[in-house]
């Protein structure tokens, strides 16, 4: 149960990331 709740954890943080960085790079820094 807790290794399920860390993967989960894990896999949200990187979606986090991920969503981040997207939009980061769509918006330019001026």
């Amino acid at each position: 149960m807790v290794l399920f709740t860390s993967q989960l954890a894990c896999v949200s943080l990187a979606f986090f990331v991920v969503f981040l960085l997207s939009y980061m790079m769509n918006t330019p820094i001026s």
